[in-house]
């Protein structure tokens, strides 16, 4: 049932690259920084754009940066210590002091970040660190554990990290999966492609910090795993951890009985509306858990609340700031009753490019609809600005002058926003108008963002490739190639049928091919560091089966990122 053969390199080469597509595990979801090559995200002055629009920011924008400047904060008497933004990062370090050893609570976005908090904290104790606890999944609170942990001593037990039960599973439908659209949503929601002098002055993720990665992460995987609720002492220090589940679904928040101190994680995140719905894309929050789990924390009368964005709470008002109550109650909507608004004439619309077309004709033409386009500029109706020129940049990507003019409205809007989210994106996607921000570029290069296969389980490696499989090219095609590892026993059967792809542990006794090698051979597989060709001529890995059933199963894949515009379209 093999296709008809495509050349050696172009096979070896192809398959290999699409695994590298695929293995973004490293997104921040939160990825920003720490990319080689040339620059996705370019300066570009105002005099390119005919429509200039004077920078501005809103007080009270500039106001809240305040929360989040770099500061060591001793909770009250506590033995409890919590590092706000190290390195102007994205996200704490706390720091729990036991009688022969202290407890890190999250790690941030990077190895670079953690390791300013591990410095600071060792100013103020010698003692080991017994655990590590992570509130929960997100890359923000998981990236920076080697500079606290050996990962030899997390990997044999010997020091405790701890999550909730559903954390991986959270990790990989999160963090994985989705990771490219959701890495390059997330580069424009927190302004990470904004040039610091021209667009992105003033410019902050207001609910976390600055700079959302860095050159290395260094995560280290829990190890051990709290179901509801569960006491602990650790180093001498009584705890409580919890789930609560509002912001992510493996959300945990953790009571010092001793000290009357609890630590939030997200649920809380300092003077800021919670982010219910965030925009770069998450699985749908649930707000009758995040309600649950404010109430179950109040329940405890705490004297201090730390959370892992922030400054500790001192009774500063709640202002909407953050997240908003219009994208919020959107996402709701769309959770309990569906996408769809009732009206049957939206089931099946017409396509946006026939609709554009069409509204652009009845409303006199692409010039009529420019000229009204730039009168309601003049009048500061931006909004309407921005609706109008959609129509006529998705009709032509090339018309300049209505990108342009809608760069120009996106940008007047954003400057008037304080929500940083709404903001970043505003913002970003006049860029992307101007052709400063290049999607493609944008991808390529987290793809490049160096990425660990150790982070993952095997099977989790395998299961990027689930989401890549090209129906057309996959048609009835029935393969399957299992990898047995010999070094760690593992073995996974990847099946394809009826144009998708099963995984199944073991080898299945029916594949058609089988892969044996060692699991630093299906890193370096992963990472683009070696080809499958060169992995067979070097002898690193073995093929039983034929060539050509493990030729055809790499053609099924759909390889090319394409150019995932946002605004541009």
């Amino acid at each position: 049932m093999a296709a008809a053969p495509n050349t050696p390199t172009t096979f070896w080469s192809s398959l290999t690259s699409g695994f590298l597509l695929l293995a973004m595990a490293s997104l921040l979801t939160a990825c920003g920084a720490g990319s080689d090559g040339e620059p996705a995200s370019m300066p570009m002055g105002s005099s390119d754009n005919p429509y200039t629009v004077p920078f501005s920011s809103p007080a009270y924008l500039r106001e809240h940066a305040r929360y989040l400047e770099e500061e060591l904060f001793r909770i009250g008497d506590t033995p409890v210590w919590d590092y706000n933004t190290p390195n102007r990062g994205f996200g704490n370090v706390i720091m729990i002091e036991g009688d022969d050893g202290v407890i890190i609570v999250d790690t941030t976005t990077a190895h670079e970040h953690a390791a300013v908090a591990e410095k600071a904290f060792r100013e103020i104790t010698s003692k080991p660190v017994a655990a590590v606890i992570y509130t929960h999944h997100h890359a923000d609170h998981i990236s920076g554990g080697g500079a606290f942990v050996d990962p030899a001593a997390a990997a044999s037990g010997e020091v405790p990290v701890i999550a909730a039960d559903n954390f991986l599973r959270e990790l990989e439908d999160e963090n994985q999966v989705t990771a490219p659209i959701m890495g390059l949503r997330a580069m424009y929601m927190y302004g990470q492609l904004l040039d610091p002098v021209g667009d992105g002055r003033d410019y902050h993720v207001s609910c976390c910090g600055y700079t959302l990665g860095g050159q290395r992460k260094s995560y280290i995987a829990p190890n051990q795993f709290i179901s509801d609720r569960q006491e602990l002492t650790i180093a001498g220090v009584r705890m409580e951890l919890f789930q609560t589940g509002g912001e992510s679904a493996s959300h945990l928040a953790i009571w010092l009985p001793d000290y009357r101190v609890m630590l939030s994680g997200d649920e809380l995140q300092g003077p800021n509306y919670p982010n219910l719905h965030s925009l770069r894309g998450t699985k749908p929050r649930d707000a009758m858990k995040w309600i649950g789990a404010i109430d179950r924390m109040r329940a405890y009368g705490a004297e201090h609340l730390v959370p892992s964005h922030g400054q500790p709470l001192s009774g500063a008002d709640v202002v909407e700031m953050y997240g908003t109550v219009k994208h919020n109650v959107r996402e709701y909507y769309v959770a309990y009753i569906s996408w769809w608004n009732g009206d049957p004439a939206e089931l099946d619309p017409l396509p946006r490019v026939e609709k554009a077309r069409r509204l652009v004709e009845l409303m006199g033409g692409r010039e009529r609809v420019f000229a009204a386009a730039e009168a309601a500029f003049a009048e500061g109706d931006d909004q309407w600005v921005a609706e109008l020129t959609a129509y006529l940049v998705r009709l032509d990507r090339d018309d300049m002058p209505a990108r342009h003019l809608k760069a120009a409205a996106l940008r007047r809007i954003g400057f008037a926003t304080a929500n940083t989210n709404w903001r970043g994106f505003y913002l970003t996607a006049a860029r992307e108008l101007e052709g400063a921000v290049q999607p493609r570029r944008v991808v390529e290069q987290l793809q490049q963002t160096r990425f660990i296969p150790d982070d993952l389980t095997m099977r989790q490696l395998l299961s990027l490739l689930r989401f890549r499989v090209d129906s057309a090219k996959a048609g009835d095609r029935h393969l399957a190639v299992a990898y047995h590892l010999t070094d760690t026993q593992e073995a996974y059967t990847l099946e394809l049928r009826n144009a998708i792809l099963d995984i199944h542990e073991g080898v299945h006794p029916e594949a058609d091919v089988t892969l044996t090698l060692e699991r630093p051979v299906l890193n370096r597989l992963f990472t683009g560091e070696l080809s499958y060709r060169d992995a067979l001529k070097q002898g690193s890995m073995a093929l039983s089966g034929a060539p050509g059933d493990l030729r055809a199963f790499g053609q099924v894949f759909d390889l090319d990122p394409g150019q995932p515009y946002l605004s541009l379209r």
